[in-house]
């Protein structure tokens, strides 16, 4: 798959910080955004196995992907027994990592990134060598305010597959939204333009515009 294609074909959990940031640059075209990302609810994001990608967009007053999921209380009947499924899965056999991940990929999706973590904390007890999954831990981590942790999961993803795009987008994110680390969070985002320089998002706006409409804050 060519860099293009996979930078489009991000649609799942690694999505959010982008599509969040993406929010954000429309928002600094049109004057309206502090320079800040805002603090919704909590809730979840996309994993680690197929591949990831940059933004699409929507309003910055709309929630992010994660606070329009469901509760853990509001799953419907089908989510419920998939949950189960899911649960039971893991508890016959608790050194299959693969069963680990998509228990964490259903929590990250429905809104519950405290089990989230928990859930990718033991697949990489089991296997440490999974960027993709450190890289949703570190969305994880963001989403329950570990900033540092974050950092830290997404710099775990990048020291196994220095490619990883959506890893280095999202790192970036935290740093100059979450931390006030602008300048940082800008490097970061160049250095991925540097790996592709044809990094767009999913609605084909070039990285490097966004970098220039952050850049002007």
């Amino acid at each position: 798959m060519n860099q293009d294609t996979q930078l489009k074909g991000f649609v799942r959990r690694d999505m959010f910080f982008v599509v969040a940031f993406f929010c954000l640059a429309l928002g600094f075209a049109a004057g309206v955004i502090t320079g800040t990302m805002y603090s919704p609810p909590k809730a979840a994001m996309p994993g680690g196995m197929p591949p990831q990608g940059m933004p699409g967009g929507m309003p910055p007053s709309m929630p992010p992907q994660g606070a329009q999921q469901q509760s853990q209380g509001g799953l419907s009947a089908a989510e419920r027994a998939k949950l189960l499924e899911l649960e039971q899965a893991v508890g016959k056999n608790p050194k299959n990592i693969e069963a680990q991940n998509q228990l964490g990929h259903f929590y990250f999706d429905h809104g519950m990134p405290k089990e989230a973590i928990a859930a990718y904390q033991a697949s990489l007890a089991l296997k440490a060598e999974q960027p993709d999954i450190w890289t949703d831990l570190g969305v994880m981590y963001r989403e329950v305010t570990e900033y540092q942790k974050a950092l830290q999961a997404f710099d775990k993803a990048i020291s196994q597959n220095p490619r990883h795009e959506i890893a280095r987008f999202n790192r970036g994110i935290v740093l100059v939204f979450d931390l006030d680390r602008k300048e940082d969070g800008l490097k970061n985002w160049r250095e991925l333009l540097a790996l592709n320089p044809n990094a767009k998002a999913p609605n084909g706006a070039p990285l490097g515009k966004l970098i220039d409409e952050v850049e002007k804050q």
